[in-house]
């Protein structure tokens, strides 16, 4: 049974709607599935205006009751200083702190706007007189720098991520940090190895993908997520060959149905796997008809009298 809002009023879910939607060419809003902490639950049931059941965790809502800056929508990677690149998420996600304050199908009275907390007024404070200080006095101090991300830290705190599946594993050694990946053969197919500098080497089907810097624990967890997200490639053949060109992993599309053949090769493999069935096709069969023609020929010369 598919899932559906929890608001009342709302359509998100419902064939009819959904079908709707197919017919504009609109993708159907995202569901985000309720907290399951009580305390986030309580503060859920008293914005959502339904009386006849309470929201539990195996509940939906659906994006149209939530402000656009409560959904996550694309992580963030900082590759150098000042330069961040943004990668949308295949599967948008809410903040800890979102809670659904518009029902638009419902009255006004019951949509809360969340009012942005004006800038704090400046205000003028009465100048101190400084005293002055001998110059012949001389003043000892120490730079604080502020402590940076680096490979050391990145050792530590590796074990403690939240990683994205049952099937993904974290093994550390001294200089060494591993996160591997597990398919349903239980074959590696997924590795990320960090050893003297925060710069992943990533090999997804054994092809290495490159991917920028590490420069925060924030920055670690996005990594895995994303990677988590690549589908590998199975290669050009159906024993997994991989071509030269292979780029190792083929990106989920979700705006297809659930019912619709998912891509599991990537672009240069699906390529070369047509020119191969192409060439099979069109491979002309001349020993066959040479083999059974001179069978034929055989059988004439040891017995004339048969045709």
């Amino acid at each position: 049974m598919p899932n559906k809002c929890f608001v009342p009023g709302c359509k998100t879910g419902y064939a009819s709607y959904n079908k709707k939607l197919k017919v504009e060419n609109k993708k159907p809003p995202i569901l985000f599935r309720a907290p399951k902490d009580n305390q986030s639950l309580e503060v859920w049931n008293k914005h959502i205006p339904r009386d006849d059941k309470l929201l539990s965790e195996k509940d939906y809502v659906c994006e149209l009751h939530f402000e656009a800056t409560s959904i996550i929508k694309y992580d963030e990677f900082n590759i150098t200083e000042g330069v961040v690149e943004k990668l949308e998420r295949t599967t948008p996600m809410l903040k800890t702190d979102a809670v659904p304050t518009i029902f638009p199908g419902l009255p006004k009275y019951l949509t809360t706007t969340i009012k942005k907390r004006p800038a704090p007024k400046l205000r003028l404070i009465n100048p101190i007189k400084k005293e002055k200080i001998d110059e012949n006095i001389v003043l000892d101090y120490e730079e604080k720098s502020e402590t940076e991300y680096n490979i050391r830290i990145l050792h530590q705190e590796a074990s403690t991520i939240p990683l994205p599946g049952t099937m993904w594993g974290i093994h550390t050694s001294p200089g060494k940090t591993i996160l591997a990946h597990l398919n349903l053969k239980l074959e590696c197919d997924k590795t990320i190895v960090f050893t003297d500098n925060c710069i992943p080497i990533v090999h997804i089907s054994k092809k290495l993908v490159e991917f920028p810097e590490i420069k925060c624990n924030l920055d670690l967890q996005k990594l895995v997520r994303t990677i988590d997200e690549l589908i590998p490639c199975t290669g050009y053949t159906e024993n997994g060959f991989l071509s030269s060109e292979c780029i190792g992993y083929v990106k989920q599309d979700l705006s297809l149905a659930k019912n619709s053949k998912r891509k599991i090769r990537c672009i240069n493999c699906s390529e070369l796997r047509r020119k191969n069935q192409r060439k099979y096709k069109k491979k002309p069969r001349v020993k066959v008809i040479a083999s059974k023609l001179k069978i034929k020929s055989d059988l004439h010369r040891k017995l004339p009298h048969c045709k």
